[in-house]
């Protein structure tokens, strides 16, 4: 939709930076899926939605977006994503009073979502931070090997299983 190339996110995390260090004026307004509901639940499905509505609406005129509009959509998609993750994790440590937050996968590569998590540690005292290397966050098998890491932890007996191994979107990292 913004003509941007593949992957995305870095670009977004780019342009985004850009319009910050320029202070350009927000102009477009994105919603934060699931930021008011009473759980941890989050979702970004309808996000690029939300893009696509915008840009057809605002943009009807069929004019490709100056570079200073990609910008300002680039700004606040990040800043709708940070919101509802900062957000959403934050109830977490509220509820839970961990004395660690863990973030990997391939969206902590992404300057701004970086630096808030890292800040968390002044927020909250005591709260230990971790998060991979830009390198090792890149893709999303660290996620998934860290993921398996703590599943085995805490159920150690699955090391003994012959079951077949089965892809599960749902793994469940308590008891």
């Amino acid at each position: 939709m913004l003509g941007l190339p593949y992957p995305g996110g870095p670009e977004i995390s780019r342009l985004a930076e850009k319009a910050r260090t320029e202070n350009a004026p927000c102009v477009a307004k994105l919603p934060r899926p699931m930021i008011h509901s009473d759980n941890l639940n989050f979702s970004f499905s309808g996000l690029k939605t939300s893009v696509l509505y915008y840009i057809r609406d605002n943009f009807s005129n069929g004019n490709s977006l100056s570079q200073t509009e990609k910008e300002d959509i680039a700004r606040e998609f990040e800043d709708a994503v940070v919101d509802v993750l900062v957000t959403k994790t934050k109830k977490a440590l509220d509820d839970t009073d961990a004395k660690t937050l863990i973030i990997a996968g391939g969206v902590i590569a992404n300057k701004k979502i970086r630096s808030t998590f890292l800040d968390f540690e002044k927020e909250y005292s005591g709260l230990n931070v971790k998060i991979p290397t830009n390198i090792m966050s890149t893709d999303n098998a660290l996620m998934i090997a860290c993921a398996t890491y703590f599943n085995v932890i805490l159920n150690p007996e699955i090391l003994k299983s012959t079951k077949k191994i089965m892809a599960c979107g749902n793994l469940r990292l308590t008891q």
